[in-house]
């Protein structure tokens, strides 16, 4: 279980990874979606407010792993044209 506190509705909300990822993000390369997030304790009309704020707060995170993986592949090419 994680928190994450909603500036717009000044509260904190408890929230998981599903199921379905719980393996995954522990990987090094592990890009999230949104759909990947399960909201624990928000009430039905702040979900949508409560995941877009925390989609927003993650964008700087999955920009660095895309750029490890970018980074990892142009290795990867280098290696194997040489």
């Amino acid at each position: 279980m994680f928190y994450t506190y909603n500036k717009q509705l000044d509260k904190t909300f408890q929230w998981s990874w599903k199921k379905s990822c719980q393996d995954k993000q522990y990987w090094k390369t592990w890009i999230q979606k949104k759909s990947d997030i399960q909201l624990i304790d928000v009430p039905k009309e702040h979900k949508q407010i409560v995941l877009d704020e925390m989609w927003e707060d993650m964008q700087e995170e999955i920009k660095a792993t895309k750029e490890l993986i970018n980074k990892q592949r142009r290795e990867k090419r280098v290696a194997i044209n040489n």
